[in-house]
């Protein structure tokens, strides 16, 4: 039970190195990602390797062929836009859902995870500061209360974070500017002005949309 509790451990492990290198933009478009040569960076067997990396597959990071290889996606613009579509949709599905069905919303937590994004932005750490601007977004689809909805938002997610960090960088004015985003909804969200938490999700999005076709077009 010990060895399996470990191994576990082992593959949430690496699974979270890999999720930093996209968060720090360190992996490519189109990159092969050869097990053994992970499995010898992070000084680990394959198996590790090859599960955090089926993981990341159902999660929409990585790319798995027909020949059993693993790569990170190269989306083209269309696709960028269509992953962002997506995003909205089901944000906008996730409000729409709280307003109808009066569902309580967990504020405390989603003002911690915003003030923390403020935090590590001012301290200039990245990785924590794009965590938690992810980790906001997921808590607020949560607030639905719809698993299914939450699965495929998951996904949609895994797709964005690999076109955002992949593709853009992101200066500290910017991600203030997300942020200052964050504490707009949140204020819109307690007042019960849906239709203005509608607006704020729709620009926050196209916004960093936006940034991604600009820079895809460089």
């Amino acid at each position: 039970m010990k060895h399996m509790a470990l191994k576990k451990n082992l593959d949430v492990t690496i699974h979270e190195a890999f999720l930093e290198e996209i968060l720090q933009g360190n992996w490519k478009p189109g990159q092969a990602l050869n097990l053994d040569d992970l499995a010898e960076r992070y000084g680990v067997s394959r198996t590790p390797i090859q599960q955090a990396l089926k993981r990341m597959h159902t999660q929409g990071m990585v790319v798995f062929s027909s020949k059993g290889h693993f790569s990170v996606p190269a989306f083209s613009e269309k696709e960028v836009c269509d992953i962002i579509e997506m995003r909205l949709l089901l944000e906008h599905q996730a409000l729409t859902d709280i307003q109808n069905k009066l569902l309580p919303m967990d504020f405390e937590t989603l003002e911690r995870l915003a003030g923390e994004c403020v935090a590590s932005n001012k301290t200039s750490n990245i990785v924590q500061t794009r965590r938690t601007d992810l980790d906001f977004h997921r808590i607020l689809v949560e607030q639905a209360g719809n698993r299914c909805l939450s699965e495929v938002y998951d996904r949609i997610q895994g797709q964005f974070i690999v076109a955002n960090y992949l593709l853009t960088s992101h200066t500290r004015s910017q991600q203030q500017v997300a942020s200052d985003d964050h504490e707009r909804l949140l204020a819109a969200l307690k007042a019960g002005n849906f239709t203005r938490a509608h607006d704020i999700i729709e620009n926050h999005i196209q916004g960093a949309c936006q940034k991604i076709l600009a820079k895809m077009n460089a």
